[in-house]
């Protein structure tokens, strides 16, 4: 499966960071990431920094670690005050 499929295929709900109506993410931000191979949203990221064309750094929590890639908008959405610890 392309990846463009995949991503017209993900769910639509409620949450994607691009149609978010509270405003832009900013560094420190606790994120949910999408994953295209699972189909799903996994919690404990933030954002450690906004690039240019809606771009982000995520920073995993369990480590700290950076994740090697930056990540499109469409693909992470800010945590809600329900699943925050």
């Amino acid at each position: 499966m392309s990846r463009e499929r995949a991503m017209h295929r993900r769910p639509t709900q409620e949450g994607r960071a691009a149609d978010d109506p509270s405003g832009s993410l900013d560094v420190g931000d606790e994120v949910e990431v999408f994953s295209g191979y699972e189909r799903t949203w996994s919690t404990g990221f933030s954002i450690a920094q906004v690039l240019r064309g809606r771009r982000f750094r995520l920073r995993r929590s369990t480590d700290g670690a950076l994740l090697p890639d930056p990540t499109g908008a469409g693909d992470i959405r800010r945590l809600s005050n329900l699943r925050q610890r």
